[in-house]
């Protein structure tokens, strides 16, 4: 048989390889040159690998740890001394994972913590008294990882070389993944909580609180607040919309990049039901891992017994009960055993529709209406989405040497791949196009024609950024709407529908 495997496949398995078994490079020294004065305090980072500055490692948020566990994230007090951000701050707790940077072998044992709310910034190389101010600022970036909303960390990329290239400020986030991020259960919701700490949504909430943090403090760093564009990918990009249709996040971010992401979310009564009510909760709904807990850690004898349990005792006796188990035993009550081959994804019920943080109706609904915050969007997906899971999965494939994934079947392989890369993009880029209905740009910047290279400002709005996003390279993409006349061009061009004046605003208001 024939081995078909592309070479860029293999270049970015071999990579991710190579990455794992790098283990923790030394910290780099702090580079006098990269001190910056913050709201936060000051800071002092390091010259990258792309002749840029970095600053990693940087606390937005209280450690959400005790009483703060399952908690909005609270604003950090301005530190007094210079604070070296020299390394990545530690993960959230997770599974361990190729697809974040662990090893095959550790893949699917615990890793992480809970005080984890750091983010990492990466800019083109500046002397403290040339960083841009004013409207030489520049455009920011702001990344949101990918991985199920489960896995994944900030540490695992290096936005230095986009910075340098592009001229542009990119920051990227951790954020509470798995039940740590989103768990909503009626024993969090007592006296003295906010609406926000009774959402069950903290890992959307530390987005949130990372983009105020963006605001205000990226200037210090030469970066524009009034032009952030968030953009993730998978569970990333599906974060991303969450945050359009957030009130919460409103005003926070002007444009949005959505790469193999989605529309999925989770409704209170999925997040928080038994699984044998009328309205029936997930597998892992927090009342069926409250039950699970409770027989496993021999509590009680059985699942009826564990129902009793929860019937009879009072909100804060089961959160005191929730709170006294460590992460790691938490973590573990989501664990699938006995299944074999795990990427280190869980199943936890996300993105929940609480109706504070993120509203009730279903995302396609909201975005069909819309009812969401008006930036503009790109959607995408890439060709060959599902090798990068196939291409691990001993299911699909032969390891040689250990390293060398090989198709056991090429033509399998690749059949399934391309029909599930067709449903990916069927999901993640068609379905919401389509909904949105009116996808042609009613940017903050420039208004145009359709086909044009320049553009008359819209009245009243900001002009865009001299440097070239690096997404506006994406010259050709057509919106469903508008693809006889529209064409999303480049980054000082808009686009109008047929019958719509320039700079008009072709959807309804929120």
């Amino acid at each position: 048989m024939t081995t078909r495997v592309a070479f860029s496949s293999f270049a970015m398995i071999l990579g991710l390889a190579l990455a794992a078994c790098g283990g923790d490079p030394a910290a780099p020294a702090a580079d006098p040159s990269s001190a910056r004065d913050l709201r936060a305090g000051q800071v002092v980072g390091f010259a990258g690998q792309y002749g840029n500055h970095a600053w990693r490692g940087i606390p937005y948020a209280e450690p959400p740890v005790g009483e703060l566990r399952w908690r909005a994230p609270r604003p950090l007090p301005p530190w007094a001394d210079t604070r070296g951000a020299l390394a990545t701050g530690p993960s959230c707790t997770q599974l361990a994972s190729v697809f974040s940077g662990g090893t095959r072998d550790d893949t699917g044992k615990p890793s992480g913590q809970e005080d984890c709310l750091y983010l990492d910034v990466f800019a083109p190389r500046f002397e403290p008294g040339a960083v841009p101010t004013g409207e030489a600022s520049l455009p920011v970036m702001f990344w949101i990882h990918g991985g199920g909303n489960t896995i994944g960390n900030a540490g695992f990329y290096d936005g230095g070389n986009l910075a340098a290239t592009h001229d542009v400020i990119v920051v990227a986030i951790n954020y509470r993944l798995g039940p740590f991020g989103w768990f909503r259960h009626a024993s969090m919701r007592g006296e003295g909580t906010t609406a926000a700490d009774r959402s069950g949504n903290y890992g959307t909430l530390d987005m949130i609180r990372a983009l105020e943090w963006v605001r205000e403090n990226i200037a210090g760093f030469g970066g524009d607040p009034g032009n952030v564009t968030i953009f993730g990918e998978s569970a990333g990009g599906t974060n991303v919309m969450s945050l359009v249709l957030s009130a919460r996040a409103n005003g926070l971010f002007h444009r949005a990049i959505v790469q193999s992401g989605g529309l999925g979310s989770s409704a209170t009564w999925e997040a928080e039901n038994f699984g044998d009510e009328p309205r029936g909760g997930d597998l892992h709904s927090s009342n069926e891992i409250l039950v699970k807990m409770l027989v496993e850690d021999g509590t009680v004898a059985d699942r009826a017994a564990a129902r009793a349990w929860l019937e009879t005792r009072d909100d804060p006796e089961i959160e005191s009960y929730l709170r006294a188990k460590t992460h790691l035993e938490i973590l573990d009550a989501y664990i699938k055993k006995g299944e074999g081959y795990s990427d280190g994804m869980l199943d936890v019920p996300a993105v929940i529709r609480d109706g504070f943080v993120l509203p009730r109706q279903e995302m396609a609904g909201r975005i069909a209406r819309g009812a969401y915050n008006q930036v503009p969007i790109v959607f995408g997906t890439n060709r060959d989405e599902e090798k990068l899971f196939m291409a691990f999965n001993p299911h699909y494939v032969d390891f040689r040497l250990g390293v060398l994934p090989v198709p056991k079947d090429q033509d399998r392989y690749d059949a399934e791949s391309d029909a599930r890369a067709r449903a990916w993009k069927a999901r993640s880029v068609d379905a919401p196009a389509e909904r949105r209905r009116r996808p042609c740009w009613r940017s903050r910047g420039p208004a145009c024609s359709p086909t044009a290279g320049t553009g008359t400002r819209s009245p009243g709005s900001p002009s865009w950024p001299t440097a070239r996003p690096p997404w506006a390279r994406v010259t050709a993409w057509k919106s469903p709407s508008c693809s006889a006349t529209g064409t999303w061009a480049r980054s000082r061009t808009g686009c109008s529908c047929p019958g719509t004046a320039a700079g008009a605003r072709p959807w309804p208001s929120r």
